[in-house]
């Protein structure tokens, strides 16, 4: 917690949004791997697509914080 303290501090973003930017990174490399694996099967979207989705979602919140900013 004290490295997300000092991001937060440095960078001007709240901490609870970079914690949100970490967790999206690890859920992505989870899936990644998942799908490398080929563990992913099913009715899934592709790996562009869930990026796709994961982007939008990611411009979304980044503007959410803007206007907290």
């Amino acid at each position: 917690m004290e490295a997300l303290a000092v991001a937060a501090a440095e960078s001007g973003w709240l901490a609870f949004l970079l914690e949100k930017d970490i967790w999206v990174v690890w859920a992505l490399q989870i899936l990644t791997a998942m799908a490398d694996s080929g563990r992913l099967r099913g009715d899934f979207p592709s790996f562009p697509e869930l990026r796709a989705r994961i982007s939008q979602l990611e411009v979304q919140c980044n503007a959410i914080a803007r206007s907290f900013a």
